[in-house]
């Protein structure tokens, strides 16, 4: 017997594109079939809309994937939003430093701020976090 969930529907539900308050929920690390690097999935999950609103609470999300070898601006976004120190942006782009490290597992648990729009791959729609900003905690 297959038991549908409350889960399982909301895993479909497509939201309206714009900014949510996500919740970083988990973190799985797997190799890049490429070329062995990480590759660091983090799954999202929508809390509210920007005003509060709890309509799309626990809507369900692509994993966000960070690949250790190309953080691009998102990846960088995502970890500033979690916590990361912005301030060091401008020294790493200057080479005055030239890395930091940053325990990705302090993202889990957090409430950030995730620009959230609909992509399609393979003819499934999905929402998708593409941009990301730390969260105040206070609703607009």
């Amino acid at each position: 017997m297959i038991n549908v969930t409350s889960r399982d529907v909301l895993a479909s539900v497509l939201v309206t594109a714009g900014w949510y308050v996500v919740e970083v929920k988990g973190l799985t690390r797997k190799p890049a079939g490429t070329d062995q690097s990480t590759n660091y999935n983090f799954k999202l999950e929508i809390v509210a809309d920007m005003k509060g609103n709890t309509d799309f609470a626990e809507v369900g999300m692509k994993n966000f994937l960070i690949n250790e070898k190309a953080l691009f601006t998102n990846g960088l976004a995502f970890l500033v939003a979690c916590g990361f120190d912005k301030s060091l942006l401008p020294k790493l782009k200057a080479k005055e430093i030239q890395s930091v490290p940053f325990n990705e597992e302090d993202c889990v648990g957090q409430k950030i701020l995730a620009a959230i729009k609909q992509t399609t791959w393979e003819g499934r729609t999905s929402n998708e976090a593409y941009d990301f900003l730390p969260w105040d905690g206070n609703y607009k």
